[in-house]
């Protein structure tokens, strides 16, 4: 199905936190269609679209913004973070414009340890081979390297805008 907006996609490509939902909820009240979690199917449908090069998110060709696009609602697969995926989604949407929310550390790791009441996170440890304790440190270190990822593909660009 075709896109049938002519406002640019807008993406929110930092960790899946608060703010996401918050920047949905914005969108939303001023009259965009905003798409956020979709119990992972965003994220999913990013990477299968990837996968088969195809155009992602033609399941939802009037909505503007996008937000929470990861998937861990199925803890024994691999969680899926089509927020990563930014450099795929900026070929298949050269107009679009993407936001990388500056988010709290703490609230980075609360997020996470709060995601199915805990069991992500046990879930995690054994996918990792560590302990629960470990994650924080693991769970940064992925953040500050993706935050560096999206800085130096950006920083040519206009955009992302931080927040």
């Amino acid at each position: 199905m075709k896109r049938q907006n002519s406002e640019p996609s807008v993406f929110q490509i930092g960790f899946n936190t608060k703010t996401a939902r918050t920047l949905a909820s914005l969108f939303e009240r001023n009259g965009y269609r905003a798409r956020h979690w979709l119990n992972g199917f965003l994220a999913e449908d990013i990477v299968y679209s990837k996968a088969t090069n195809t155009k992602p998110l033609e399941g939802w060709p009037r909505a503007h913004f996008f937000s929470g696009l990861d998937s861990v609602h199925r803890l024994h697969l691999p969680q899926v973070e089509g927020f990563k995926e930014f450099r795929f989604l900026r070929e298949s949407f050269p107009d679009a414009i993407f936001i990388f929310d500056e988010c709290d550390a703490d609230d980075i790791i609360a997020s996470k340890f709060l995601i199915r009441n805990g069991e992500y996170a046990v879930s995690q440890a054994h996918k990792l081979g560590t302990d629960i304790t470990d994650l924080p440190e693991i769970w940064m270190s992925d953040w500050e390297e993706h935050r560096a990822s999206c800085t130096n593909y950006f920083q040519d660009y206009e955009v992302p805008l931080d927040l």
